[in-house]
C-alpha cells in the first residue's frame, strides 16, 4: 500500500463526459523508454499575478494515507512524505527550476479527502513546506492557513469552479463563494521542458479527449471554458520566452496532436498526426518532437 495517493480526478467530476484519464504518466514512461538528456517536471499549482510580471510560487498538493504514519510525530511524519515524495518528483529539478523563476517552492501534503467539510476544514491537518527552496522547515495550518498563504502570492481571479481536480482540497478551495475566487487553489503546470542545464525549452499542456472529438479538429479555440488558463499559460511563456506545445491525447491515448504555440504573437502551429499502437509509443514519439523543437528551433521563431 502507497503512503502517497497519486494525483488522479475521482468523484468532483460531475459532467455528462468524464475525462480518460492516460494510460501511464507522460513524464514517468518517458524516463522509462529513454535515458533522457532533457528533463521533463510538473507542478500541481503556479501562480502569476495579473500584472504578468514574474512567477510568485510553484506548488505541490499530494494525499497521504494517514493510518500508514498516525502514530508520527510532525517533523518525522513531514520528513518521511519529503522523502516519499522526492521518489515521484525530483526536488532537486523543481528547487532549480525555482531559483530561476526567483520565486518560492511550496508543498502541501493532507490526509486523504480532506476536508470532509466545513467543521473538518477549521482543523490543522494540512503539513506545509512553505518554502522548501529555502529550507525544510515545516508546519500545520489548516484550510484559512492555506488561503492566506495563496492571497500573500497575489494570485489572480479565477473565472470558474472547477469540478474536475484531483484532491478534496483543491476542490473545496475552487467552489467557494465567487468573492473569494482570488484565493481559490491556482492551476497547474503539466509540463515544463528543460534542457540538462535546465534552462526551459518549453511548457507544456495536456488535453485528454472527453466529448468524442475528433483528433484533427481539436484546437485550443474550442476550450473556451480554459480561457483563464490559457491566458496565464501565456503570460508564463512570454515571462520564460518559450512556446507552449499543447498536446491533444486522443481517446485511446494511442494517437496525439501536437500545437505549438508563440504566446508573444499569438499564433499557433500544429504538427502532423502522430499515429502510434499503444500510449508508450506515442509518449516516446512526443518526446523526440519535444527534442527536436528543442535542438533545431528558435525558442519563439517557430511560426
Amino acid at each position: 500500500m502507497s503512503l502517497l495517493y497519486d494525483r488522479v480526478t475521482r468523484e468532483h467530476d460531475n459532467r455528462e463526459y468524464k475525462r480518460k484519464p492516460a494510460k501511464g504518466d507522460l513524464i514517468l514512461e518517458l524516463e522509462k523508454i529513454i535515458n533522457l538528456t532533457h528533463k521533463i517536471i510538473g507542478f500541481d499549482g503556479y501562480i502569476i499575478p495579473k500584472n504578468g510580471s514574474r512567477v510568485t510560487l510553484l506548488l505541490y498538493c499530494r494525499e497521504y494515507n494517514q493510518e500508514l504514519v498516525k502514530d508520527k510525530e510532525l517533523v518525522a511524519l513531514a520528513q518521511i512524505l519529503f522523502d516519499e515524495m522526492n521518489k515521484a518528483i525530483d526536488f532537486k529539478i523543481a528547487i532549480e527550476f525555482s531559483k530561476k523563476l526567483k520565486c518560492d517552492l511550496t508543498c502541501v501534503f493532507i490526509p486523504y479527502n480532506y476536508p470532509k467539510d466545513d467543521e473538518q476544514a477549521i482543523e490543522q491537518e494540512i503539513i506545509l513546506f512553505p518554502k522548501i527552496n529555502i529550507e525544510k522547515k515545516v508546519k500545520r495550518t489548516n484550510v484559512d492557513g492555506l488561503r492566506l498563504l495563496l492571497k500573500n502570492y497575489e494570485k489572480r481571479f479565477t473565472r470558474k469552479a472547477v469540478t474536475f481536480i484531483p484532491t478534496k482540497l483543491e476542490y473545496y478551495l475552487a467552489n467557494i463563494p465567487k468573492d473569494q475566487w482570488k484565493i481559490a487553489f491556482p492551476g497547474d503546470a503539466d509540463g515544463i521542458f528543460m534542457d540538462e542545464n535546465y534552462n526551459v525549452q518549453a511548457i507544456l499542456e495536456y488535453k485528454s479527449d472527453t466529448q468524442g472529438r475528433i483528433l484533427e479538429e481539436e484546437s485550443i479555440q474550442k476550450y473556451n471554458a480554459d480561457s483563464t488558463r490559457f491566458s496565464v499559460l501565456d503570460d508564463f511563456c512570454k515571462l520564460l520566452n518559450v512556446p507552449l506545445v499543447v498536446v491533444f491525447w486522443s481517446d485511446t491515448h494511442s494517437n496525439t496532436k501536437i500545437t505549438i504555440r508563440n504566446s508573444v504573437k499569438g499564433i499557433e502551429n500544429s504538427l502532423p498526426i502522430i499515429k502510434s499502437n499503444d500510449y508508450n509509443s506515442c509518449a516516446k514519439k512526443i518526446y523526440d518532437v519535444l527534442l527536436n523543437l528543442s535542438i533545431h528551433m528558435n525558442k519563439l521563431d517557430l511560426l
